[in-house]
């Protein structure tokens, strides 16, 4: 490669491309990514050194601003990389050639929901020769695993329906992200209508269990609502581990877990 091609590879003019093409862009967490990368030369022909597959998630934060004569809030949108996959291929690729790489990976077990404001994306990173390129990236639907989506089927039946599920930044020892996802539901029907306003909780997901983080918004209405203003009761958490084989049983289990914070 002479020097002029090289320096024109390095301001990224005339460097190769690469494309993602997956088999199945709508996924659980946990289930394998795979599809093939797509290279494309362009108009010299150079070494690639480094192909890397990077899954991102946006997640919302609160940052401090002057607003006049106090500090204001607002938010602000960030990403955070929830793993990479190397591709340790070194080719040579010609201009205007076309080669193909396959991949397949896991989706970490914690990757967010495509719920709410939640996006989750691919971003290939070719690391050419004397640069690094970056190319378009591809957005990827993350359904509930069938844990999850037994939780969320069971709070529908109690009555529960879906409000808001946001990530938003926050610092869990249970998470390995600088963020959680945490889902609202408004008590809509039900015996249950009666006693909470809202659910909202946290679902924290490995290989053993489901850990369900949760907390109660009670209802302030009534003799109950005047007691619970007066204790300043507005509020209570815990938490339920559930597995596999709780599968059957995740509608009694919640329903008990309730009953107990009415």
């Amino acid at each position: 490669m002479s020097f002029i091609t090289k320096a024109l590879v390095k301001l990224g003019i005339g460097a190769a491309r690469v494309e993602v093409i997956i088999e199945n862009e709508t996924l659980q967490p946990g289930e394998n990514v795979s599809g093939v990368v797509k290279v494309i030369g362009r108009h010299f022909s150079h070494e690639v050194n480094k192909i890397e597959l990077i899954i991102w998630s946006n997640y919302i934060a609160e940052e401090e601003y002057d607003c006049g004569q106090q500090v204001c809030l607002r938010e602000t949108e960030k990403h955070h990389k929830l793993s990479r996959f190397l591709l340790n291929t070194e080719l040579l690729i010609e201009a205007q050639q076309v080669k193909y790489i396959p991949f397949s990976f896991p989706l970490p077990l914690s990757t967010p929901l495509s719920f709410g404001r939640n996006k989750i994306w691919i971003s290939p990173h070719i690391n050419v020769e004397h640069s690094l390129e970056k190319s378009q990236s591809t957005l990827l639907t993350i359904t509930p695993s069938a844990i999850q989506n037994t939780v969320f089927s069971a709070l529908n039946h109690l009555g529960f329906v879906m409000k808001k599920a946001d990530c938003e930044a926050c610092s869990s020892p249970l998470s390995p992200m600088p963020f959680i996802q945490e889902f609202e539901c408004k008590a809509q029907s039900g015996y249950f209508s009666e006693q909470f306003d809202e659910l909202e909780f946290v679902m924290h997901q490995n290989s053993e269990h489901l850990q369900l983080q949760l907390e109660f918004d009670y209802k302030n209405r009534g003799l109950t609502g005047f007691v619970n203003k007066y204790i300043q009761r507005y509020k209570a958490q815990t938490a339920l581990n559930i597995t596999q084989n709780d599968l059957p049983t995740i509608r009694q289990q919640l329903h008990q877990v309730l009953q107990q914070h009415c």
